[in-house]
């Protein structure tokens, strides 16, 4: 069985994202696959969800990315307000191609994915 790396609950966090991706790139771990959260709380939403795009052979949507483009009345209020934030980043604009992709890509996102003998929820 090959070796992977798991990540999740990135929720927007640029500086914690790179610094797990260069600590896995540095084990020489090749194949990366996310568990969902990519958005939420942080301040960066576009480029981690671009990192994950790039970098991840597969990702299922978390909660908060299910929150992008639902309603919001079982978050708590910060939750709440960091979604509202990350939509307003995200949403496509005329002219915003990387915006666009990141707000299809978590559109579309599964909610689980079976891959090395595991299902993963």
């Amino acid at each position: 069985m090959s070796s992977f790396a798991l990540i999740s609950d990135l929720h927007s966090n640029l500086e914690a994202v790179t610094a797990v991706l260069q600590r896995i790139d540095s084990l020489g771990v090749r194949e990366i696959v996310c568990l969902g959260d990519i958005v939420g709380y942080g301040a960066d939403p576009l480029p981690v969800t671009l990192l994950v795009m790039q970098r991840c052979k597969w990702t299922i949507q978390g909660n908060h990315d299910w929150g992008m483009f639902h309603e919001l009345d079982d978050f708590n209020p910060l939750a709440r307000e960091a979604l509202f934030y990350t939509r307003n980043q995200l949403r496509p604009r005329f002219l915003r191609p990387r915006r666009r992709a990141a707000w299809e890509f978590l559109r579309g996102l599964p909610d689980r994915m079976q891959d090395h003998g595991y299902l993963f929820f």
